[in-house]
C-alpha cells in the first residue's frame, strides 16, 4: 500500500465501522484478524448502508483517486443500493467488487480457531445458505467505472486489487 489510507466497514444486514481511514496498516490487519460475524446481529446483506457509510470515508474535496473494495455475496433482498450509485460517482469513487461464494449456494461456516464449529443458522434455527450474484456486484462495478472480480481465485483477485492500488493518483497527506 505504501503510504495508502485504508478503512474498513463491516455490514450485513447493517453496516458498521469497524476501522477509521488511517495508514496504520497493523491496526488494520488487526482489526481484519479480529472482524467476526458476530459484530453484527443483523443477518442479510446491507449494500446500500456500505457504500452510503464509505462516503463519509473519503474526502470529497480531495484530488487524490478513491477506490472502495467490496467484497460480498452480492445477495441484497432490496434495490436500495442503486440510490447510492449516483453520490458514489459525485465523489468520484471507483469501486471494485469482489464476488465471494458460488452461484450454487454454501452454508456460512463459524468457526473456532480454524475448525469449523457450526453452520449459521438464522431465527427459525434454520442453515443460512448464501449464494453469489455476480449481477449485482457487475453492476456496481460497471455504474461506477470500477471493475468486478470473482473471488474464488486469491491469486487473481490479490493481482486485481494490487493493479487497481497501483494505478491510482496519489496525493500527499498532511497529518
Amino acid at each position: 500500500l505504501g503510504g495508502d489510507r485504508v478503512g474498513i466497514i463491516a455490514y450485513a444486514g447493517k453496516a458498521y465501522p469497524l476501522l477509521p481511514i488511517t495508514t496504520d496498516y497493523t491496526a488494520s490487519k488487526l482489526a481484519l484478524t479480529s472482524a467476526s460475524p458476530d459484530f453484527i446481529p443483523t443477518q442479510g446483506t446491507a449494500l446500500d448502508q456500505a457504500l452510503e457509510y464509505s462516503m463519509g470515508y473519503f474526502d470529497p474535496q480531495s484530488a487524490a483517486s478513491k477506490v472502495l473494495v467490496i467484497m460480498s455475496d452480492g445477495e441484497d433482498h432490496e434495490d436500495n443500493w442503486k440510490e447510492q450509485l449516483d453520490k458514489i460517482n459525485e465523489q468520484k469513487i471507483q469501486v471494485l467488487t469482489i464476488g465471494l461464494g458460488t452461484a450454487q449456494g454454501a452454508p456460512i461456516p463459524e468457526r473456532q480457531g480454524k475448525s469449523i464449529v457450526e453452520f449459521k443458522r438464522d431465527e427459525q434455527n434454520e442453515v443460512v445458505i448464501t449464494k453469489l450474484n455476480e449481477g449485482i456486484l457487475r453492476e456496481i462495478a460497471q455504474a461506477t467505472n470500477g471493475q468486478y472480480v470473482n473471488g474464488s481465485n486469491t491469486n487473481s483477485t490479490l493481482k486485481a486489487l494490487t493493479e487497481t492500488i497501483s494505478g491510482l493518483n496519489k496525493t500527499e497527506i498532511e497529518e
